[in-house]
């Protein structure tokens, strides 16, 4: 079993409608406080509007990190085949992003902390979907 210490978090918000998929990170409200936004069912991303770089990671629909992009600049395009998900922040260089080969998990928060020490219990111990569905 992996040591939770090791793991990676983030708190996310879920881009599905065709419109919020569009713009993104290009609205500075898209976050709302989280850490990085999932657009779902997609494979491609523009940066296009965007005065800041962002960070991308493409996931596959058993949530593994196809591809990672750190720092990708305004103006650009970016594609990963086999991805069905994107996942998106602002440019962050301090603190730590997902790499090729990281297993992404999504679960709805609790009134605990999502760090807490069960967290890789309840991982291995619950049918979670790697990524929502439609």
């Amino acid at each position: 079993m992996s040591n939770p210490d090791s793991y990676k978090y983030f708190d996310v918000r879920i881009a599905k409608r065709p419109l919020k998929r569009l713009i993104g990170l290009i609205n500075d409200g898209a976050l709302d406080g989280a850490d990085a936004l999932m657009i779902t069912h997609c494979s491609s991303i523009h940066s296009f509007g965007m005065r800041t770089s962002i960070d991308v990671a493409f996931i596959d629909a058993e949530g593994k990190v196809l591809r990672s992009i750190r720092s990708l600049p305004p103006s650009r395009l970016a594609s990963c085949r086999g991805s069905k998900a994107v996942l998106e922040r602002y440019q962050d260089d301090n603190s730590a992003w997902l790499e090729p080969g990281d297993q992404l998990f999504l679960w709805e928060p609790t009134a605990n902390s999502p760090q807490n020490k069960d967290v890789d219990e309840r991982i291995h111990n619950e049918n979670l979907s790697p990524l929502p569905e439609r």
